[in-house]
Parts: structure tokens; C-alpha cells; sequence
């Protein structure tokens, strides 16, 4: 087990005691696609969510924000099983990809609501395809930072690329390379974009500063191609 989760969970477990159900860990550290600069995805099951109770985390929720980690997203059992049929995208995903750190296992016999899945990944690629528009914007044509605009959104595309296949009936893999490769034919997309950007994400350096700005352009193209066919899905 990794030495900073296994530390967060024993600190978790001291200042929640018993109050504490589960924490898991999902996304690219459970695929085994964790790289150095990946983020830590992590979950906290609380039999209680009041202020006594977030208060006793607070300050280990702090301190591992303040390191660089996203803050963890913390339920009730009762809240995940509600919460269902508006995000089937993240919990089917954390369902199928997830390592139980400590306590029970509370995705195990879930059944995951789907019937908005389409809806939600529209939405969310939307979302995203508009972000990285203004980010882009705010770069001021500047390579390193338009680099960090597509480094810091990959990974959140392809897990919306991951909802795509489900709309089309594929079971996608857990391996990024081979949800790409997995994507329709009839979206025509390039999808040498997306395998460019995760090389970036190895090897910042790996592209010339002049193929930066054709790369991010077929990047956004590429996302846009996506949400018109899913939009036609649902006419």
C-alpha cells in the first residue's frame, strides 16, 4: 500500500473512530495507471456527516489538501445510495475501479441507476469543453501553461470517454490506451491527440514548443466531435 494513503487512513481512523465506515481509493491509483503527478481520488464513508463530526477530520482533511491532494468526497451509506440516478458516471466508475483501504466494502452490491447516464456525460463534457476554452484564453498563448490546461484535464476526459462507450453499449477497459482505441469509428475522431497528451504526461518535454498549440486545437476540436454525436443520441 502506498505510504501517503496508508498514513491518511490511519489518521483518518484515529480522529473518526468508530464514526468511520469505509475509505476507499478509486480512479488511476486503483487501475494501476497511477503516475507521479496523478492525483489521489479517495472516498470517505461516515456513519454521521454533522458539524462534531466533520470537525474531528477537518484538520487531516486539511493538512492533506495543503499537500496537493484533492479533498476527498465524503458521503453517508444512505447519501451514496440517493445520489445514484444523478451521478451514474462517477459511482459506476467507482464501483468497477476501487480498493477498499479500510472498513467495508459499501460499492460491492450496489446497483448503479443508469437511465440519466447520457444526460450527465453530456453535461460534463460540455462543462469541459468550455473550460478549456476560457483556460485557454486566460494562457495568453503561453506553451507551459497551455500544456498544464490539457495535462490537468485528460484524465477527467477519458473517464468521460469511459461514460461514451456505456452509451453505446461497450464495457469499457480500465487502461486509458485502450478506451481510446475502444472509441467509435463513426465519430471519426483523432484519437492520436489524446494518446500525444498522456506522453506529455510522462515527459512534459517530449513535444517541441510548436506543436503545443496544433495539439491543444485538435484536442478541443476532437472533445467537440464527441459531444455532437452524444447530443444526436439523445434527439
Amino acid at each position: 500500500m502506498d505510504d501517503k494513503i496508508k498514513k491518511f487512513s490511519e489518521d483518518l481512523q484515529k480522529k473518526a473512530g468508530t464514526n468511520l465506515v469505509s475509505f476507499i481509493v478509486y480512479g488511476s491509483f486503483a487501475t494501476g495507471e497511477h503516475y507521479k503527478k496523478s492525483d489521489y481520488n479517495t472516498l470517505i464513508v461516515l456513519n454521521e456527516i454533522g458539524l462534531k463530526e466533520l470537525s474531528q477530520i477537518s484538520d487531516i482533511i486539511k493538512k492533506w489538501v495543503k499537500a496537493g491532494n484533492p479533498i476527498p468526497m465524503i458521503f453517508t451509506e444512505d447519501t451514496i445510495k440517493m445520489s445514484m440516478d444523478v451521478f451514474p458516471l462517477e459511482f459506476i466508475e467507482i464501483k468497477e475501479n476501487h480498493i477498499v483501504v479500510y472498513g467495508k466494502d459499501v460499492f460491492k452490491k450496489l446497483k448503479i441507476v443508469t437511465k440519466n447516464l447520457r444526460l450527465e456525460v453530456e453535461r460534463e463534457l460540455k462543462g469541459a469543453f468550455l473550460r478549456l476554452i476560457r483556460g485557454y484564453l486566460m494562457t495568453q498563448g503561453k506553451t507551459d501553461e497551455i500544456k498544464q490546461l490539457m495535462l490537468n484535464s485528460i484524465s477527467g476526459i477519458i473517464s468521460l470517454l469511459k461514460g461514451v462507450l456505456r452509451i453505446y453499449g461497450k464495457k469499457p477497459s480500465a487502461k486509458k490506451s485502450e478506451i481510446i482505441n475502444a472509441m467509435p469509428e463513426s465519430m471519426k475522431l483523432n484519437k492520436t491527440v489524446f494518446f500525444d497528451i498522456l506522453k506529455l504526461k510522462e515527459d512534459v518535454q517530449i513535444f517541441k514548443n510548436s506543436e503545443i498549440n496544433f495539439i491543444f486545437s485538435e484536442y478541443i476540436e476532437n472533445i467537440e466531435k464527441v459531444i455532437n454525436k452524444i447530443d444526436k443520441k439523445g434527439v
